[in-house]
Formats: structure tokens, C-alpha cells, sequence
């Protein structure tokens, strides 16, 4: 996208900030969702033209969807891609990392205060696939900082949004009423 014609000032227009699940900022080993492609993971932190959060593997690593969720929260239904996914990754039970869950609840209730925000920065990709952090008031990066008091509530967000069962479908066809044919009773 970043090497569109014209994609930098949509980009600027209509995004108010980017969140990805991306990097390691406590320990500082290599991501391998970076590792997979470093430049591709260099053009983003160098040139995204809006505000970038990334929430790392620490994060992932602190707050994983439980294995326990699986078994019980997905009974509704007999066979789920979410459920055979997680089966068919490793031996049950196990609890996964789960950065991308927190890069998207934070990207979608960033007002509810579940994660903290480290200070203004600049995020650098390294040769190996490990990020670095280096803080600077001008910088545009940041990352999520677990919130111990969160905890729970994050992980009760990510198990009740994950395995809720879909709305019904609509009627289809002819025959249903709608709320237009009803008559008010006398």
C-alpha cells in the first residue's frame, strides 16, 4: 500500500493511527512475524505516515487466549474454524499468545484503558527480525504496556468476543412480516 502512487496522503486523510501486532519490546528477541519479512516490517515503522502502536509478543505472552476457552466456549457449535485451528496447532490443552487480540481491542476501545502506552518513540527493525525501541518526544511510535489491574478483563473481552455465536440470519424470501406490516393493536 505504502508504495501506491497517492496512498501516503489517503493514508494520512483516513487513518488515525495504525495497530499492529508486531515486534518485542520487553525482551527484545526477535518477532518472527517480523523475521518472516524485515523489509516489509522496515518500510511500515520508517514510512507510515500517521501515529503507529504495536503491541508485541510480551503482550501476547501475558495476556493468551485460554486453552480452557476452546472446550467449553465454542459448544454452540459442532465444528468451528477458530476451534479446529487452535486443535490442529499443538496438542490441547495450551494457552496461545494472543498480540493480534490485543492490537485489536485496543485499536477498537483504545478509550477503555485496558492497555498503557509507552512514551513517544521511533521502533527500528533489526538485521536479526528484533525491534528497538528508542524514545524521543518527536517520535510516532509506541507500544502496549500490559496493565496488571487489566488482566482479567482483558482476557473475560477476548474469550466472550471470540466465541460469541453469530447473530441469526435474517428471514429470506417472501412470507415474514416486518415491523412495517405490523398494525397497532386496539
Amino acid at each position: 500500500l505504502l508504495s501506491l502512487f497517492g496512498a501516503r496522503p489517503q493514508i494520512a486523510t483516513k487513518a488515525r493511527h495504525l495497530v499492529i501486532a508486531a515486534g518485542a519490546f520487553a525482551a527484545g528477541g526477535p518477532d518472527p512475524a517480523i523475521k518472516s519479512d524485515i523489509a516489509a516490517a522496515r518500510k511500515v515503522f520508517a514510512d507510515w505516515p500517521t501515529p503507529l502502536i504495536a503491541a508485541g509478543t510480551e503482550v501476547g505472552e501475558a495476556l493468551p487466549y485460554p486453552g480452557a476457552s476452546i472446550e467449553k466456549d465454542f459448544a454452540w457449535s459442532p465444528a468451528h474454524p477458530v476451534v479446529d485451528a487452535y486443535r490442529a496447532f499443538k496438542p490441547m490443552p495450551y494457552d496461545a499468545p494472543a498480540s493480534a487480540l490485543a492490537a485489536m481491542l485496543h485499536a477498537v476501545h483504545a478509550d477503555k484503558g485496558y492497555f498503557t502506552l509507552s512514551e513517544p518513540g521511533t521502533i527500528t527493525v533489526l538485521d536479526d527480525g528484533a525491534t528497538r525501541f528508542t524514545p524521543g518526544a518527536d517520535g510516532r511510535h509506541r507500544y502496549l504496556i500490559v496493565d496488571p489491574a487489566q488482566k482479567a478483563a482483558v482476557v473475560s473481552l477476548y474469550t466472550a468476543l471470540v466465541s460469541a455465536p453469530p447473530p441469526p440470519r435474517p428471514g429470506r424470501g417472501r412470507g415474514g412480516a416486518t415491523p412495517d406490516d405490523e398494525t397497532p393493536a386496539s
